[in-house]
């Protein structure tokens, strides 16, 4: 088996070979590409491109929404094989699936939490600075102000509390609409893990 991918799309990796041993990926010099890409079609690999074994090989990862499939391998290395279309990227995951001896296929959906994680964490950051916010812009508006507070709570709460609410209760509400999106979409991963 000898399959080829020649990507033209800014941030994909330009040539892709997979061939009985190895992913074999490569981003010559645009004056270069035409010679790597007709040795590459010879079955030649150029010097210069990255080669991963099969037997080097652990898990592969393709995520719904990232324009990359993920190949973990050796004991904690990692290499992004960057490949726009989606097409092109399901193609040649699938040829991956077939090209490596031992591969177990499986599909997994993110859980609510780890999908939406990041979103939730700073929402609710936003919300106690909110709260603490509010609660120094009340005690300036009322001039009852004692203690130490930090510059950017001072900042904010100078706003009023009218500012304060608008400001915190949108970035609050572009949390919560972020983390419902999120939770709605989660994505699914399809994974090649290799036994050994």
């Amino acid at each position: 088996m000898y399959q080829v991918w020649n990507n033209k799309e800014a941030g994909s990796d330009k040539i892709i070979a997979l061939d009985d041993q190895a992913i074999h990926k490569g981003n010559p010099r645009p004056e270069a590409l035409h010679g790597a890409l007709t040795s590459v079609n010879n079955q030649r690999i150029p010097k210069g491109f990255f080669r991963i074994p099969y037997t080097y090989i652990r898990e592969v990862h393709l995520q719904e929404g990232k324009d990359y499939v993920q190949v973990f391998f050796g004991k904690d290395s990692e290499e992004h094989i960057r490949i726009k279309d989606d097409l092109k990227r399901q193609a040649f995951f699938d040829a991956l699936k077939d090209a490596l001896p031992g591969a177990v296929y499986s599909r997994e959906e993110y859980s609510a939490w780890k999908s939406a994680k990041k979103a939730i964490i700073a929402t609710l950051v936003v919300s106690v600075l909110f709260a603490i916010v509010l609660d120094t812009a009340i005690r300036l508006e009322r001039d009852d102000f004692y203690g130490v507070q930090f510059f950017i709570v001072l900042f904010f709460a100078g706003l009023g509390v009218r500012n304060v609410i608008l400001l915190f209760g949108s970035l609050i509400s572009i949390g919560l609409i972020s983390t419902i999106i999120k939770i709605k979409n989660r994505p699914v991963i399809q994974l090649l893990e290799v036994k050994k």
